[in-house]
């Protein structure tokens, strides 16, 4: 007989930092409540993070009907908005023992997602996709599958509540 210690229960990995890329999307709230559990288990911080893109063809356009610094308010507006969402996200979701914080970026998802887990040190990235296949994958892409490729850390990618699989 092996002398070699049972598997404990528990993986011997920290999760000190979660990452979770929020788009208030359905499938993105179920990241943050999964996330949550693993909080709870594990005693890890979470930040919920949400990248907003901002075509830079609408401030051109926009500058036509008024100032690019009209433009810069209605950014502003925009920013403070999703703060504010962010906040009131984290208090739902508040649990005893779960300390969040909320970040707010603009850019392009996927980079900014890889960009933050490695400035916040995350140990594990939790998020829901969309779930587009075929010509809309092809096209748009999947910001999951980019993080899956670039990301300075594991990444723990949810399928949508009501995904079945069917065999094409």
């Amino acid at each position: 007989m092996s002398e070699e210690p049972a598997p404990s229960p528990a993986p011997n990995v920290p999760l000190n930092t979660l990452l979770v890329p929020i788009d208030f999307s359905e499938n993105a709230l179920h990241a943050v409540d999964y996330a949550v559990r693993l909080a709870e288990v594990f005693g890890s911080r979470v930040i919920l993070l949400h990248v907003y893109h901002f075509p830079v063809e609408l401030l051109t356009d926009w500058s036509a009907y008024g100032t690019l610094a009209g433009s810069a308010e209605i950014l502003e507006g925009l920013r403070k908005d999703r703060e504010e969402q962010m906040a009131a996200l984290a208090r739902e979701k508040a649990r005893p023992g779960v300390a969040f914080e909320t970040r707010v970026l603009e850019g392009t998802p996927f980079a900014e997602i890889v960009k933050a887990a490695r400035e916040e040190n995350a140990d594990l990235i939790v998020m829901g996709t969309r779930g587009l296949t075929g010509i809309k994958h092809i096209l748009i892409g999947s910001t999951a599958e980019k993080v899956v490729r670039k990301s300075p850390c594991p990444v723990l990618v949810l399928k949508p509540k009501d995904f079945e699989f069917h065999m094409p």
